[in-house]
């Protein structure tokens, strides 16, 4: 679903089922936490792990130098937990000090954002 707010940035929000953009596949009948895999433009996001005990690491690729993009992570209730003001490719998001519960991470690049369910266990 791609919504616009009255800034004009783009948002894509992915929910599925589980509440995660990507493929969840259980192995051998045992629900086995997978990354969170999107493909935004020419980019590739990858979340893991998901859930999370405090630390998640999240790789981008095909980003490129000019390409403004931020990392937020929010509490349910919209409060700014986590913020990188621009990512590098390969970062570690720390939820650690973070209580357990449920929380967005919004990723913007160039322009296009996408947010993703994390739980903290």
């Amino acid at each position: 679903m791609l919504l616009s707010n009255p800034q004009g940035l783009k948002s894509a929000r992915h929910d599925t089922a589980a509440g995660l953009r990507g493929e969840q596949q259980p192995q051998d009948n045992a629900a086995l936490p997978q990354p969170v895999l999107n493909h935004v433009g020419t980019s590739t996001i990858k979340i893991y792990p998901n859930p999370t005990t405090g630390m998640l690491t999240v790789e981008v690729t095909g980003l490129e130098p000019a390409m403004q993009n931020t990392l937020v992570v929010y509490t349910v209730e919209g409060k700014e937990v986590f913020a990188l003001s621009r990512l590098t490719g390969r970062d570690v998001v720390l939820l650690g000090a973070q209580p357990a519960g449920v929380y967005i991470m919004r990723i913007s690049l160039g322009g296009v954002a996408s947010e993703y369910k994390i739980i903290k266990e």
